[in-house]
């Protein structure tokens, strides 16, 4: 793989953002990453996110935004939906039809896929063949470390050919995760080909800021986007008086919000915050659910934390609380439902009184993938192999 000489190096990143605030998040830090390696690269980021407000953004990345699609569970069933009206099929049309005029006008060196390798409703596949036959653009897969548990993953990737789409379109598969944690190849039984193509580089775990001078007896309560978070909120707050903090994620319900400010007026509610670092490093726990980025953020902070994980609509988030408990890092709940004072108390009380020492704990685990991408970025652009 060679990029082209042409100054500035071109980077087109996609993330497809039907539900919450990972896919973008896990983009950002990909972008900063690249800078470092390649500060003149040019890098635009095309997203179907209506988040945007929420982040970060840096000044010398481009944002191309896509009509946004959500992802909805109706009736035990995952459906996407469009947000201004229009039938989603439409939506998709336009996606696909700026995706692909963006690539024949940018023609990108690089061109970062956020874990949908054919984009969401199929809408990257034109796109892809049409970088197949031109020939000049490194195409890389970027994914998390855990995607699903092994019987969902073989299904999705059955229905959508998902082995011949890696095998013969992507260049490069870059797992976002540790090999000797969660070995991804050997979990899912990866053909040969692709597994030759993956590059383990580590967890996105930003730099540790300055520790706080104090910790407040203040418990963190964190849900990502806040999709799906109003009901676990809601069974903490219900079940304990200690003093919360909560940070609700800018996708709860209007409805939602309103009931908690209501029924508990003591708490301290924020919908979302730019620097939630701070927040989780001052307070004595943390509770939350285990998305990708949550986890990266309690390796950062290196807090005590009870990990409540999504089991629904599938167990990502409950396979890496599982391997993770495994090694001592968190304590962690199954089902939330069966949740009350007495076991609430219990669990916090283990997380906080653990005498492991919880920073060797997370030292052994790789967590320099910001680093280990800018490298990998660094050699790409010179054309020097990454194997």
């Amino acid at each position: 793989m060679t990029a082209s000489s042409k100054q500035p190096i071109k980077v087109l990143m996609y993330t497809h953002d039907t539900m919450g605030m990972g896919h973008i998040t896990r983009a950002l830090k990909m972008i900063r990453a690249i800078k470092t390696a390649e500060n003149s690269a040019s890098i635009t980021l095309i997203t179907g996110s209506n988040t945007l407000s929420c982040h970060n953004i840096p000044e010398t990345a481009d944002v191309i935004k896509i009509p946004t699609v959500r992802l909805e569970h109706v009736a035990g069933t995952q459906v996407n939906k469009s947000v201004n009206g229009l039938p989603v099929s439409m939506v998709f049309k336009i996606r696909e039809g700026i995706l692909l005029e963006t690539i024949k006008n940018l023609k990108p060196d690089f061109f970062f896929v956020d874990f949908s390798a054919l984009g969401e409703g199929n809408e990257l596949i034109k796109s892809l063949l049409y970088l197949k036959q031109s020939g000049k653009t490194i195409v890389c897969l970027a994914l998390r470390d855990i995607l699903w548990d092994k019987e969902t993953l073989q299904k999705k990737w059955q229905s959508k050919n998902y082995t011949m789409v890696l095998e013969t379109l992507y260049d490069k598969i870059l797992v976002f995760g540790d090999k000797s944690v969660f070995d991804m190849a050997q979990e899912y039984g990866f053909s040969e080909t692709i597994s030759g193509k993956m590059v383990y580089l580590g967890y996105l775990v930003d730099a540790t800021g300055k520790p706080p001078e104090k910790k407040n007896d203040r418990i963190l309560i964190c849900v990502g986007g806040g999709t799906d978070g109003f009901r676990l909120i809601d069974k903490i707050l219900s079940s304990s008086g200690r003093d919360f903090i909560v940070v609700t994620g800018p996708y709860i319900s209007a409805k939602d919000f309103e009931h908690l400010r209501k029924n508990y007026p003591a708490v301290r509610l924020i919908r979302d915050t730019k620097d939630l670092y701070s927040i989780m490093t001052e307070s004595s726990c943390v509770i939350s659910m285990l998305g990708y980025n949550t986890f990266c953020e309690l390796l950062q902070c290196k807090v005590p934390a009870v990990i409540m994980p999504r089991v629904f609509p599938d167990k990502e988030q409950l396979l890496r609380a599982q391997v993770f408990h495994k090694q001592g890092l968190f304590e962690y709940i199954e089902d939330i439902q069966a949740l009350d004072r007495e076991s609430l108390e219990a669990l916090i009380s283990r997380a906080i009184n653990n005498t492991r020492d919880r920073a060797s704990m997370i030292s052994a685990i790789d967590t320099e993938g910001i680093r280990k991408f800018s490298d990998f970025f660094g050699k790409a652009v010179h054309g020097i192999a990454t194997e």
